[in-house]
């Protein structure tokens, strides 16, 4: 024996196939063992036939015999993995303003507060950016009226918190602004590319209570918005 050679599934013309190696390292008796190590990972899932035959010395090719093996992981095919998402929206979670209580002493008073944190959410995955605005009527009571230019707001960049996404929204109220009726004031700006997460932020408001307002429980009425571009 000289030689021997495997073929998988078809066998090919003489010599044409994959070379074998002698298991005692040389062709050199009339009786050989042989081996291979063969790839099938080119080879799709299911069964294929390894053909084997030798060559003597004279150059004859002996008949092939055959084993069926049996592949279950096919090499070369890929597995994929899918998911569809679908976009969500642009919302505004907000929370009420309550002011600590105040004894009126004849003087104007400056009064501070800050709610609990309002969260913006951008799930639109679009990237488009977005603003938060605000107006705000004036304080009223049964017995008076604190109008609404009394009535400020501001959103230090500390106190806005990334809880997941990107570039967190930019303040437009570094300092106390007052609100108005009629202008919506921008809070908060994020720009195209930013803002595309959720987001915690804390306004700090302020009121100032006239030394002439008459007692009572005032309340008003403001009105948020969260609009799509910066």
């Amino acid at each position: 024996i000289a030689a021997a050679e495997y073929f998988i599934d078809t066998v090919g013309a003489n010599g044409t196939g994959t070379l074998m190696s002698a298991v005692d390292g040389a062709f050199n008796s009339p009786l050989e063992n042989v081996t291979a190590s063969v790839d099938m990972s080119a080879q799709p899932p299911g069964d294929h036939t390894l053909y084997v035959h030798g060559r003597d010395a004279a150059a004859n090719w002996g008949a092939a015999g055959s084993v069926v093996v049996t592949v279950t992981t096919g090499g070369g095919s890929a597995v994929q993995a899918t998911i569809t998402l679908i976009a969500g929206t642009l919302s505004i979670d907000t929370y009420p303003i309550a002011f600590p209580g105040v004894t009126l002493n004849g003087l104007d008073q400056i009064v501070d507060t800050s709610p609990t944190p309002w969260r913006a959410i951008d799930a639109r995955g679009t990237g488009a950016g977005w603003n938060f605005t605000m107006t705000s009527g004036d304080f009223s009571a049964p017995g008076g009226t604190i109008p609404v230019g009394n009535f400020k707001v501001q959103q230090l960049q500390s106190r806005i918190t990334v809880n997941s996404g990107n570039t967190a929204p930019v303040t437009q109220a570094g300092s106390y602004q007052a609100l108005s009726n009629t202008i919506p004031l921008k809070l908060l700006s994020a720009a195209a590319g930013t803002g595309m997460g959720s987001y915690d932020f804390t306004p700090d408001f302020r009121l100032t209570v006239p030394a002439s307002t008459t007692p009572g429980e005032y309340r008003a009425s403001l009105v948020v918005s969260v609009n799509s571009g910066p």
